[in-house]
């Protein structure tokens, strides 16, 4: 299944959503595959395709699926702060995550939630705070990890947004065009408007 998924996550990368889905489909039958697992996967095609409202919604029915399930549990916050959904949900869903016992990559994704969560709140300068905490704790990875990289850029822009809205043009500009490449591939307008508007504001 993982090779399957990853082959429809690239197919959806390359606009052929409808052929990801097919590639899909043979594990969506729960009495063959944990239900969780196919969602997960599902939710990041979705999400590779640009159907970031469908995507969501397969984050959260994994979760409903597996509850207790911390990887799934922190996917899924992170999927509701990305996308500035229910934000009191998303605290919970973060709150209960901190009282539990996680895993190393876990532990060290946490910081960037909770950077993001703040990001969210308002709370700037905690948001810069949590976001750092973030890529410290990735810089020992990013040399061999693909994801840490990912991570760690994620960071870094949600750092120069926060900053941007606290005034800080200078060091936000540096961080943000150092993340910028990596955005720019994947796709994510959402997180480079967010980065433009809060310029705009610090300019008025």
């Amino acid at each position: 299944m993982e090779f399957a998924a990853r082959k429809a996550v690239a197919l959806a990368g390359l606009g052929k959503l409808d052929e990801a889905l097919t590639v899909m489909e043979p594990f969506s039958d729960p009495s063959k595959i944990p239900h969780w697992l196919y969602l997960s996967r599902l939710a990041d095609v979705y999400e590779t395709g640009g159907e970031l409202e469908r995507s969501l919604e397969c984050r959260a029915q994994a979760y409903e699926a597996d509850i207790g399930n911390s990887a799934l549990q922190l996917s899924y916050a992170n999927a509701l702060l990305r996308m500035d959904r229910d934000l009191q949900r998303a605290g919970q869903l973060v709150e209960e995550l901190e009282q539990q016992k996680l895993s190393d990559q876990q532990e060290t994704i946490l910081p960037l939630v909770k950077g993001l969560l703040e990001l969210n709140r308002g709370n700037y300068r905690e948001a810069v705070n949590q976001c750092t905490e973030a890529v410290n704790r990735l810089k020992p990875y990013v040399a061999n990890q693909a994801y840490s990289r990912l991570y760690a850029d994620n960071a870094r822009a949600y750092t120069a947004i926060a900053l941007a809205e606290l005034g800080e043009m200078e060091e936000a500009e540096r961080l943000f065009q150092s993340a910028l490449p990596r955005l720019e591939a994947l796709k994510s307008k959402r997180t480079i408007e967010r980065y433009q508007q809060a310029v705009q504001r610090s300019q008025t």
